[in-house]
C-alpha cells in the first residue's frame, strides 16, 4: 500500500464529515487507507466515525482514552500499512488533488523522506486568508551533499498536516509520556530531522487549513509554556542519544535555532496570560533560560549568521526576530505588536 492517511478526532461532529468526504475523495492515488484515532470524544464524533468504517472498506477506527493528538498520530504511524504517511487534521480539508501530487513529487524526488506542500489558510468560515510556504516553489534539497542547507527547514512550519513522510523514518520519532497540548509538532519536527537527508517541495496550495479562534493554540499561559519545556527537555535528551546523526555542528545548529523561533518568539508572542497580569519580561526571561540550559546559546549559529539569511531571503524575518528575542529589549517589541495587531484588528503570526 502506498499511503495511509492519519486523522486525530476529538470532539469534531461540526467538521469531521467534511474533513473525511475531502480526504476520501481523493483521485489517482489507487490504493490507500484511513485511520482515525478517536481519542476519547464525548460528542457524536465516534458515531461519524463508525458510519464512515461502515461505507468504506479503506478506513479504520482505533479507540483510546483522551491522550491527546501527539498520541493519537503516534497510534496512526504504528498502526499504518501505507510506505508513505500523511496527517489531517478534523477541522480541516485537503484538495482533491492532494495526495496525487505530493506522491508523484516523491516519485520524482531523488529519494526524499519527506515532501512539503503549500497551504491556504482560511478563517473560521472557511474565507481564504493567506497562502503560505509556496515559496520554495519545487525546490528539493539534499542535505547530505549540502548539509549547511539544513538551515532552510527554519522556514518551514513543523504542521504535521502539509508533509508526507516516508512512514519508516516516522516511526523513529520521540515517543513522549506526556505530550504537551503545544508545539506537540514541533517535537515530532525535530526528532525526525536527522533521519531525513533529502526533502522536496510541491508549490501549489493542496491543504486548507482552519484557523479556528477556539482552538488550542490560541490559549497558552504558564501551564501550557511549561508542558511544553518539559517535552522539549525530554526532545533534547533524545537528541543527545542519537549521537553524531543529531549533535552534529549542522543539525545541532539547525534544532538550536528552531527552538528560539518556535519556543522563545512564537511562545511569547502568543502568551495571552499576559491579558491576567503575569510580567512579559518574567515570561521572556523563564523561557531564554529555559533555552540556554537545554539547547545553548545562539551566538555563533550558522543559520542566524547575516550571510546565510542574505543567501536564504526567506529566513530575514525569523534572523530579525530571533536577535531581538535574545536581545533585553523584547519585551517591549511584544508589548508594541500586540498594540499593533490589535489596532489594525489581524493577526500576522503564523
Amino acid at each position: 500500500m502506498k499511503l495511509t492517511i492519519g486523522i486525530p478526532v476529538f470532539n469534531a461532529e461540526g467538521t469531521l464529515r467534511r474533513c473525511l468526504d475531502s480526504v476520501l475523495s481523493q483521485k489517482g492515488i489507487g490504493d490507500f487507507e484511513v485511520v482515525c484515532v478517536d481519542d476519547g470524544s464525548t460528542d457524536t464524533s465516534r458515531d461519524i466515525l463508525k458510519a464512515y468504517e461502515d461505507l468504506y472498506s479503506n478506513v479504520r477506527i482505533v479507540n483510546q482514552k483522551k491522550q491527546g493528538a501527539f498520541s493519537a498520530r503516534h497510534r496512526v504511524i504504528m498502526a499504518a500499512r501505507g510506505e508513505w504517511i500523511g496527517f489531517v487534521d478534523s477541522d480541516d480539508e485537503v484538495k482533491p488533488s492532494m495526495y496525487c501530487r505530493m506522491l508523484r513529487r516523491a516519485c520524482e524526488s531523488d529519494g526524499a523522506e519527506v515532501i512539503v506542500c503549500a497551504f491556504e489558510k482560511t478563517d473560521e468560515c472557511g474565507k481564504p486568508l493567506a497562502t503560505q510556504m509556496d515559496c520554495y516553489g519545487c525546490a528539493e534539497y539534499d542535505f547530505s551533499a549540502h548539509p549547511d542547507e539544513r538551515g532552510i527547514l527554519l522556514n518551514v512550519n513543523p504542521a504535521y498536516w502539509n508533509k508526507i513522510f516516508r512512514t519508516d523514518v516516522a516511526r523513529r520519532a520521540i515517543v513522549l509520556d506526556s505530550p504537551p497540548k503545544i508545539m506537540e509538532d514541533l517535537v515530532f519536527w525535530a526528532s525526525i530531522l536527522p533521519f531525513v537527508s533529502r526533502v522536496a517541495f510541491v508549490p501549489d496550495a493542496l491543504y486548507r487549513y482552519r484557523d479556528a479562534s477556539g482552538s488550542s493554540t490560541k490559549r497558552i499561559g504558564r501551564k501550557e509554556m511549561d508542558d511544553a519545556a518539559r517535552a522539549l527537555g525530554e526532545l533534547s535528551a533524545f537528541l543527545r542519544g542519537l549521537g553524531d546523526a543529531a549533535c552534529g555542528c549542522y543539525m545541532a545548529d539547525l534544532t538550536r535555532a528552531l527552538m528560539y523561533v518556535h519556543y522563545g518568539v512564537g511562545f511569547t508572542l502568543n502568551y495571552n496570560a499576559f491579558l491576567t497580569g503575569e510580567g512579559i519580561s518574567d515570561v521572556w526571561k523563564d523561557s531564554f533560560r529555559f533555552l540556554r540550559s537545554a539547547f545553548g546559546e545562539m551566538a555563533g549559529n550558522r543559520y542566524m549568521r547575516l550571510h546565510y539569511v542574505v543567501k536564504h531571503r526567506q529566513l530575514l524575518k525569523l534572523y530579525v526576530a530571533v536577535r531581538l528575542y535574545r536581545w533585553k529589549i523584547w519585551p517591549l517589541v511584544v508589548r508594541l505588536y500586540h498594540a499593533f495587531t490589535k489596532a489594525i484588528k489581524k493577526d500576522l503570526k503564523w
